[in-house]
Parts: structure tokens; C-alpha cells; sequence
């Protein structure tokens, strides 16, 4: 009698142990769903900034070259009428002392022509 007692129990925890078991299994299925879908939520707003910043950036790019071109373009017209005022200036001077010598021309004294002294 001890054996078929001893059977009928140990039948019982077997039973209560897959029960338990089966709950684990359903327990775990479902917080798989829910972690799978919290992930999936995450990744999607992951993407979504990744794409508002991806945007922005490109904005600021297109405007930093944007302003870079036309700051390049006034120096370049500002550095053009340099040198259009450099050469108005020094063509303006050489006619001015065209009646000159070369030396003269740039501001220093011409030396006289002549006999040298002798030693």
C-alpha cells in the first residue's frame, strides 16, 4: 500500500510540477510579447530622432555653405577692387613722375650723373 501511496504522490507532484511549468512557459511567452513590442516602440522613436537630427544637420550644412559661398564671393569682389585700386594707384604714381627718373619714381633721390671723386 506504501508503493500505490507513494505512486498516487509522486503522480500529483509531477502534475503540479508541469502546471507550474506550463505557467513559466505562458508567463514567459507573454513577457517575450511585451519586451518584443517595447523594443520595437524604442527602436521606432530611435529612428524618428535619428531622423529629425539627420535633418537638421543637413539644414545647418546647407546653410553653413550656403553663407561660406557668399562670404567668399564678397571677399573675392572686395580683393579684386583691391587690387584694382593697387594698380589704379600705381599707375597713377608712374604717370605723375613720368617726366622722372625710375628712383624718383619710388620715392628715393636719384643720384647725379658725373665725375666720381678719385682717391
Amino acid at each position: 500500500m506504501e508503493r500505490t501511496a507513494s505512486m498516487s504522490r509522486l503522480c500529483k507532484e509531477i502534475d503540479a510540477l508541469r502546471q507550474t511549468r506550463m505557467s513559466f512557459l505562458e508567463n514567459l511567452a507573454e513577457e517575450t510579447r511585451e519586451m518584443k513590442t517595447a523594443v520595437a516602440t524604442m527602436r521606432a522613436r530611435f529612428a524618428f530622432a535619428r531622423a529629425q537630427r539627420s535633418a537638421k544637420t543637413k539644414g545647418d550644412l546647407t546653410d553653413f555653405v550656403s553663407d561660406l559661398k557668399h562670404r567668399m564671393a564678397r571677399w573675392r569682389q572686395d580683393f579684386r577692387a583691391d587690387l584694382i585700386g593697387a594698380r589704379r594707384a600705381w599707375a597713377g604714381r608712374a604717370v605723375a613722375f613720368a617726366g622722372h627718373g625710375q628712383a624718383e619714381a619710388f620715392g628715393m633721390p636719384e643720384r647725379k650723373k658725373g665725375k666720381q671723386k678719385s682717391t
